[in-house]
């Protein structure tokens, strides 16, 4: 999927209307889409996104949103050290997360190691990521073409308030 922001936008948002900097546009338009996921725990970007667990107890995921008939594969180490699929694992989805669960009518193993759970999250195509979600990117993208160096002897300026004020509804916290 692409990113949920064109560097036509990045580009338009920052007033620039040479092509000369595009591969640092793309760059920053990278950046900004990886702080707002970090941010907000929402996988803007559809990929497979693979969680490694020590044990099965609230096996929550951290990555979000999940599509309902998301495919979810798990495997465990057994007591022998042998790698071991979770047949019949579901998702039970809540209100921002997704926890694994067993098939009904079965129970984690008994005896086992660390476990690995991989499922497809993100939003389907960047129509469905969140306007707000968008304007922060754009927004972030400005401060980063704003402040190209590391050191200057200009004034650094923080994140901008407003990325906060509309990424913040959507702030997922774990629990």
């Amino acid at each position: 999927m692409p990113e949920p922001v064109t560097l036509a936008e990045a580009r338009a948002h920052c007033r620039v209307l040479s092509t000369d900097e595009d591969a640092l546009f793309d760059g920053f338009i990278i950046a900004a889409r990886e702080w707002v996921e970090n941010f907000t725990g929402h996988i803007l970007v559809q990929r497979e996104v693979t969680q490694r667990l020590s044990c099965f107890r609230h096996p929550r995921l951290f990555a979000w949103p999940i599509a309902d008939d998301a495919t979810v594969t798990a495997t465990y180490v057994d007591s022998d050290g042998a790698t071991q699929p979770l047949t019949g694992a579901r998702l039970i989805f809540g209100n921002g997360w997704a926890e694994l669960a067993t098939a009904f009518g079965s129970a984690w193993p008994i005896s086992y190691g660390p476990a690995t759970i991989t499922v497809e999250a993100g939003y389907a195509t960047a129509d469905d990521v969140p306007q707000s979600m968008k304007q922060a990117i754009l927004l972030l993208v400005g401060t980063y073409y704003a402040q190209r160096e590391s050191v200057s002897t200009a004034e650094m300026k923080e994140v901008p308030h407003a990325v906060d004020s509309l990424l913040r509804p959507y702030r997922l916290v774990w629990i």
